[in-house]
């Protein structure tokens, strides 16, 4: 075992089996740098310990914190085969305390690692617990069955909860890889409570509240242990961990068997014996749905057939197959009454492990059709209802959801005709699979892994193939499908829905189905039945995701639900995936601030989520489900070209976005424009588009060349379109709060915005006031835009108000919610003046005049700051600092030079901050006292 701890806090943050290379724990990197819970192993109750002292010493480490009268310590303790881990409070103060205790274990069986690094959990997640009450089989009672470990699938997305009474151990491991963790507890009366999560397992251990007095302790202590080799875990000690490996559901009929499968943390004797055993009474009628008077209580013994089990070495995987000599029976006057389990002695210690007789499955089984048998049976291996409350009534549901997606999948078409392609698009498409040959390349040769499935352009190579009849790009998407149905099978199918965003890359399943459209039938009808199945499911999965909460992640998980749903066939009328996916999408549409901003705001997210919405829209089109181009929403005119002109009318006379919010700085493709403006006939789109082309961008979305087809528009008459009419020199944005001055149109022209709107929920900036300067095509005065949700600079600087061009409370962050006002705006020719305010600290604002003076090139800042305590202005400029005369500071780009002159009485300092990730930006401050109201401010000259 081994383990890695923050060693500023003593945060267990990474659990690994040195043997195999697997990781365990999963980190988030944003809550490890804001020292908040939802990473590792942490303490929740009595409190989150975030500081405290830290020794390393041998195997193991101490940390000892104290909040209020309570001083706590962790202890974290490496044995080899083990990991202890001790969490225990006393009490130091003169008063009785209630103290419960609460220590949470952010699980990523197998695949944990930090934020960016990890799959994260998947389908193939199972977690297995033995906990609850002994079995009293002789009353109705169900809190019983079955007796000893139960197991549960992961639900990824649910958030369900489960309690865990009496919780004896616990483990979770990836069935598909065979590796994973369990925790044995230590405290005696502890529970434990599991939350299914986004990729993610959250284990709380719970020691239940007791009063301390003057001087008292209390602990919990859990081992943790690391095992390989087993596809589930039905026993767990010191000694070892067990695997009982047999369907759960055993057929009448058939003979039933499997492996007993043994993990030892230490040398063991070995030696095995194994039975059937048949618990009657009455605790399996209400599991079964049967109702009759009275179960005399008795229990049968069944010979099993079991290989010996020789001596085992530590680490070393043991194992003896078992079956049934015979057949087993299943009859209404007797097997009806019995709840079954495997029971075995294996080194020593008792294990069980409940399954089913089950003759619903063995009916349903026999109905379904010869090419669903296969799948069906793979099924059987694990079945949620049985495997955690033995609901045995509910044992066939999975078969006859199989039967249901075999029998009557029905396939429809978003693409009502092939599409045909000019000479000029499919140059174009081949052009852009040259681009991406590596990745062909591995799927033609069937080298298909996660990466390449969740790379590979797959609509693209469809478009190719009609094109050029390319074997390779045929074989290369066959290869592509029979991943995505051979993932579904076998429960390990995450592309997409995968770990770090949920469903924020489900809008590709949009490619997937139209792909299917064109390249069907050519895959052979095993494959294509296979692909509508896989498709069945990722329906019903991604249901489970898309909702109406408007965020990016929503409108691609609508999408992708979408094309689904109508690949599917499903009644637009009454079809629930279908009306769940137009529904986000309404909700998306009407989301959007009037001014045509995204309510995220950062330019970045604004684009993405406009992406999205345009495959959405594209397939309601191109299927003729519906046709939402007109849709004008809040805006008071279409929102998708509400959408592009308030992306337009934000960029610099470059054609830039200027970095703010989450958003790097970027240039705008073509294809969203193009997209909306064939749909919409809208010339001043598609010139906005020719700009961009000519300028070197390139079309690169087949969804632009599906529009583009369809529409009959050709691509040259796009690039040739005139040139977008000059944009106002002063432009606001009320709604999403953006103020823009241009000198003019025209490329290297003086260029200044201000952000005085809402912060943009999760991806905005505390950056009230804040403004960009670019000059001669390059940001000079430049905000700290993201250095990327991984990077702990994202969240220590990126995220911090000094991190931006405004007004601070010393080095304290603006207050969350409202945001600021444009107060007056008055421009003649190329001078502005705008005057804004906003709250900048609880009792203090920032009145910001803002002077432009695009002839003597001059960018001048009046700051009035209302309140008490000591302000702090900051700008942080490109370059490098060419000189420091009293209040003046120069600096020098690769384009420009300019001087910041700041008030006489201000002394300034120079330091060193960031743009983005990797970029060092100078940074100058001042501070102030202010007892009421004071004047501070600033001005950018340029100098060359």
């Amino acid at each position: 075992m081994e383990v890695a701890v923050d060693p500023a806090s003593g945060l267990v943050l990474q659990l690994a089996n040195r043997r195999s290379g697997r990781r365990h724990l999963l980190t988030r990197l944003p809550e490890l740098a804001l020292g908040e819970p939802g990473m590792g192993i942490v303490e929740l109750e009595p409190f989150h310990p975030k500081r405290g002292e830290v020794a390393v010493s041998g195997r193991g480490v101490a940390a000892r914190f104290r909040e209020g009268q309570l001083a706590a310590e962790r202890r974290v303790e490496v044995g080899g085969a083990s990991v202890r881990y001790e969490f225990k409070v006393r009490n130091e103060g003169r008063e009785r305390v209630p103290v419960r205790l609460r220590v949470a274990l952010y699980l990523a069986p197998s695949r944990g690692g930090f934020w960016g690094e990890a799959e994260g959990a998947t389908y193939s997640c199972r977690y297995f617990a033995s906990y609850g009450y002994r079995g009293l089989m002789g009353t109705f009672s169900t809190t019983s069955v079955p007796e000893g470990a139960r197991g549960f699938a992961f639900e990824k997305h649910s958030y369900r909860s489960r309690a865990l009474p009496e919780l004896r151990w616990f483990a979770a491991l990836d069935a598909e890889l065979r590796e994973g963790v369990g925790v044995l507890c230590l405290t005696p009366g502890c529970y434990g409570v599991v939350e299914d999560q986004f990729f993610n397992l959250e284990l709380n251990l719970v020691k239940p509240e007791e009063p301390l007095g003057p001087g008292e302790e209390a602990s919990i202590a859990f081992e943790l242990y690391a095992f390989s080799g087993l596809a589930r875990v039905d026993h767990l000690s010191p000694s070892m961990a067990v695997a009982v490996e047999s369907p759960s559901l055993a057929l009448p009929g058939e003979r039933y068997g499997g492996s007993l499968r043994v993990f030892p943390f230490r040398d063991l004797p070995g030696g095995v014996e194994a039975w059937l055993e048949l618990v009657r009474g009455m605790a399996s009628i209400g599991k079964r749905g049967y109702c009759v008077d009275r179960v005399p209580f008795g229990v049968r013994r069944l010979p099993l057939s079991v290989e010996s089990l020789p001596p085992l070495r530590r680490f070393e995987l043991g194992s003896a197959r078992f079956e049934t000599p015979e057949p087993l029976e299943w009859t209404m006057d007797r097997e009806l009454y019995e709840v079954a389990y495997v029971k075995a002695r294996v080194c020593g210690e008792e294990v069980a492990r409940p399954f089913s007789i089950n003759p619903d499955a063995a009916y349903v089984l026999r109905l379904l059709p010869e090419g669903l048998k296969r799948r069906a049976r793979a099924i059987l291996e694990f079945i949620a209802p049985v495997e955690s409350e033995h609901m045995e009534r509910e044992a066939s549901l999975p078969l006859l959801a199989a039967f249901s997606r075999g029998s009557s999948l029905k396939r429809g078409r978003i693409l009502r005709e092939t599409p045909r392609l000019d000479p000029e698009l499919a140059r174009l498409a081949l052009e852009l699979l040259a681009e991406r040959r590596e990745l062909v390349e591995r799927a033609a040769s069937g080298r298909v892994d996660s990466r390449v499935a969740s790379s590979a352009p797959v609509l693209l190579m469809a478009l190719g193939y009609l094109v050029a009849r390319d074997e390779a790009l045929l074989k290369a998407l066959r290869n592509l499908y029979a991943y995505m149905v051979e993932g579904v099978e076998r429960g390990t199918y995450i592309d997409w829905f995968n770990a770090l965003q949920g469903g924020g890359g489900a809008s590709r399943f949009a490619d997937y189905a139209l792909a299917l459209d064109i390249v069907g039938g050519e895959l052979g009808g095993e494959l294509l039945e296979g692909a509508l199945w896989a498709f069945s499911w990722l329906r019903d999965e991604l249901a489970k995701l898309t909702n109406a909460w408007a965020g990016n992640w929503e409108i691609s998980e609508a999408a992708g639900l979408l094309a689904l749903a109508l690949e599917l066939g499903g009644d637009r009328r009454s079809d629930p995936a279908f009306l769940k996916a137009y529904a986000a999408v309404l909700a998306a549409l009407d989301s959007f601030l009037p001014d045509g901003a995204w309510p995220e705001l950062a330019a970045g997210y604004h684009l993405y989520a406009l992406e999205s919405l345009l495959k959405a829209l594209e397939v309601l089109k191109l299927s003729g489900a519906a046709d939402l181009y007109a849709y004008e929403g809040r805006c008071g005119k279409p929102v998708v070209e509400k959408a592009l002109e308030w992306l337009w009318g934000l960029a610099t006379p470059e054609g830039r976005l200027p970095a703010l919010e989450d958003s790097g700085e970027f240039k705008p493709p073509p294809d969203p424009f193009i997209i909306a403006g064939v749909r919409r006939g809208s010339p001043e789109l598609l010139s906005i588009a020719g700009r961009l082309i000519r300028e070197g961008a390139r079309v690169s979305s087949p969804y632009a060349i599906l529009a583009l087809a369809d529409s009959g528009t050709p691509l040259s008459s796009v690039a040739a379109a005139p040139p977008p009419p000059p944009r106002p020199r002063a432009a606001v944005f009320e709604s999403s709060g953006r103020f823009v001055f241009r000198a003019s149109d025209e490329p290297g022209s003086l260029y200044v915005v201000l952000d005085f709107g809402p912060q943009g929920g999760w991806h905005g900036h505390p950056d009230r006031l804040s403004f960009e300067v670019h000059r001669r095509g390059e940001a000079v005065v430049v905000d700290a835009g993201s250095a990327g949700y991984y990077s702990g600079l994202h969240w220590e600087w990126n995220r911090r108000s000094i991190a931006h061009n405004t007004v601070t409370l010393g080095a304290s962050d603006h207050p969350e919610g409202g945001r600021g006002a444009l107060l007056s705006l008055s421009w003649d020719g190329g001078r502005a003046e705008a005057v804004f305010e906003a709250p900048i600290a609880e009792g203090a604002t920032l009145r910001r005049r803002l002077l432009v003076d695009a002839g003597a090139e001059i960018v001048a800042l009046e700051d009035e700051v209302r309140g008490s305590g000591v302000f702090r202005w900051n700008l942080h400029l490109r370059g490098e600092v060419t000189a420091v005369s009293g209040r003046a500071i120069e600096v020098r780009t690769a384009k420009n030079a300019l001087r910041v002159e700041l008030p006489e009485w201000a002394e300034a300092r120079v330091a060193e901050g960031w743009r983005g990730a990797s970029e060092r930006t100078v940074y100058v401050y001042y501070e102030a006292p202010v007892d009421g109201r004071r004047l501070m401010g600033g001005r950018i000259v340029f100098i060359g």
